[in-house]
């Protein structure tokens, strides 16, 4: 064998050894049979990553909400930033290494997240990124998020329809150890994207709503 071909051979194997590795790591941070399927998502949450004055986080979570109450037996819980009062993540342990959570906000936070099967996260675009208040939210837990479905809504007020801000969200969920599904929502000129009752105007991207709840949900 020559050196090059010794030197992929060794990659290949440092590779599979790592996947391993972090396999066992995210069962060892179960209990047997906490872990939801897809196909056995009951409760999804819709997590409101924005918390400015004037946002259309509020607008476009009722749409989702609404659009997932026509599915027979999915519960909704809306998780909006602004009602958990999250403190910015200082402790000197990672949320990965936690045993216990002290900080009640952030109890809070943990508990909300652990009750829900799958997740939808609606966000904004930032200076082509999320909110910071988002990222901290994501950060101060771990194994809460984990082998959890999640489904991205990003809309901005300009034709990008926050597509920066899903490309981001999409690495950082990984780290969570959770299940990004394919299909992603881009909502461009949210500002005039819902009619006066609050429904999406443009068919297109109905439909892609529609699809990324069947993929959550495994339909």
């Amino acid at each position: 064998m020559d050196v090059k071909s010794f030197k992929v051979l060794r990659f290949v194997i440092a590779a599979v050894v790592a996947g391993c590795v972090g396999g066992l790591l995210l069962m060892k941070s179960y209990k047997p049979g906490s872990m939801p399927k897809f196909g056995e998502v009951k409760t999804v949450g819709i997590v409101l990553g924005s918390t400015r004055e004037g946002r259309s986080s509020d607008k476009i979570g009722a749409y989702i909400e609404k659009i997932l109450l026509e599915r027979n037996g999915i519960t909704v819980k809306m998780l909006d930033l602004r009602d958990f009062n999250l403190p910015f993540l200082h402790d000197a342990i990672a949320s990965v290494n936690q045993k216990e959570i002290t900080d009640h906000a952030v109890k809070k936070w943990a508990e909300a997240v652990e009750k829900i099967d799958a997740f939808i996260i609606v966000t904004p675009v930032y200076n082509a990124s999320y909110p910071g208040v988002l990222k901290n939210a994501l950060d101060l837990l771990y194994k809460e998020w984990n082998g959890k479905p999640v489904g991205f809504v990003a809309y901005s007020g300009g034709a990008t329809g926050g597509a920066n801000a899903i490309a981001h969200l999409r690495d950082v969920v990984k780290e969570l150890q959770m299940i990004p599904v394919h299909a992603q929502v881009k909502i461009p000129y949210s500002w005039k994207a819902f009619d006066l009752q609050g429904k999406l105007l443009d068919p297109t991207t109905q439909k892609t709503v529609n699809t990324m709840i069947d993929q959550i949900l495994n339909k």
